[in-house]
């Protein structure tokens, strides 16, 4: 059954054309979509029980993996800053105020991948909207709905219990003025609420025959 939703998904974002540029908000889309995948992995591995994989995949699961333990390691906010997989640094992302230590995904999440606007920072926010503007990139979950905020622990789980990822520590010393931040994040969210995702394709890509790639992450 998973086989067949991914065929309809993949399908659905080539249609009968070459490269296809996917706008930010369905690009999150599938980064959850195969963040999901990887939490059905990992349950089926750490557990003997039966799960509902379909609304899982789907993000309507009733509960979040709570096997989730907390660290006595410190993360300050500067060596999280430094963690940016640049000039031999290691390779952190924050979430919830939980480091993570992604380098096993360095195609995803080095300097030249997809996902490194993640990296070095906790991007809570970010990971609970969507929005991936610079300014959403914060820890804060102010005027988040509930919806939202089980986004991140979504994530949290996915990062927790991932078998190539593993907990650095826990954040401290986080810095900046948050009611600001906030606001930024707010207008850039609203911004990106007023811009529907679509499909770009140019004339020379309805030509190509190549199938974009997608894998998980």
């Amino acid at each position: 059954m998973i086989g067949i939703v991914l065929r309809v998904l993949t399908a659905s974002l080539i249609g009968s054309v070459g490269f296809i540029h996917v706008k930010p908000r369905l690009r999150v889309a599938g980064m959850r979509f195969f963040r999901n995948l990887g939490r059905i992995k990992t349950r089926k591995r750490l557990t003997s029980g039966s799960h509902n994989s379909i609304a899982l995949l789907l993000g309507r699961e009733k509960e979040v993996f709570d096997n989730i333990h907390e660290s006595d390691i410190i993360v300050d906010i500067e060596e999280l800053k430094d963690a940016d997989g640049s000039s031999g640094q290691p390779l952190w992302l924050a979430i919830r105020g939980r480091v993570y230590n992604v380098e096993e995904g360095w195609k995803f999440y080095g300097p030249d991948g997809p996902y490194h606007g993640f990296v070095g920072k906790d991007a809570t926010r970010a990971f609970c909207t969507g929005c991936t503007k610079p300014e959403c990139l914060i820890s804060s979950m102010s005027n988040l709905t509930e919806s939202e905020m089980k986004e991140a622990d979504r994530w949290v789980e996915y990062y927790e219990l991932h078998d190539k990822y593993s907990l650095v520590g826990m954040l401290q010393n986080v810095t900046g003025t948050i009611d600001d931040l906030v606001e930024k994040a707010l207008e850039a969210e609203r911004e990106d609420h007023r811009s529907p995702p679509r499909l770009v394709v140019t004339e020379s890509e309805r030509s190509e025959n190549s199938m974009i790639g997608m894998s998980s992450f």
